[in-house]
């Protein structure tokens, strides 16, 4: 099965020290959109584990985040699609 394609965006928000900066993952959460080819699409958020970026004269220049997996959410959906939904998310259908 096709695995899944997503547009992550995020607002981040950071503590910018000289060479390097980190996501407040306290306070950020990625929003993501999922679609098909049949032009259906659902929406959901996740959030930041933990996370290092380079920064160099302010310009970020690299890093890494790391995702709570387990955070993963539905918005679009509610009850027992919700449901089954994040649970076929999990499967290994998309995530191994």
């Amino acid at each position: 099965m096709t695995k899944l394609v997503s547009l992550f965006s995020a607002l981040f928000l950071f503590a910018m020290p000289a060479s390097g900066a980190e996501i407040d993952t306290a306070n950020s959460l990625i929003t993501w959109t999922g679609s098909k080819v049949t032009g259906s699409f659902h929406t959901g958020n996740i959030s930041p584990k933990s996370s290092k970026v380079t920064v160099n004269d302010g310009v970020v220049q690299g890093g890494q985040v790391i995702f709570d997996m387990t955070s993963l959410t539905v918005t679009d959906l509610e009850g027992k699609k919700a449901e089954n939904f994040l649970k076929h998310m999990m499967s290994e259908d998309f995530f191994e």
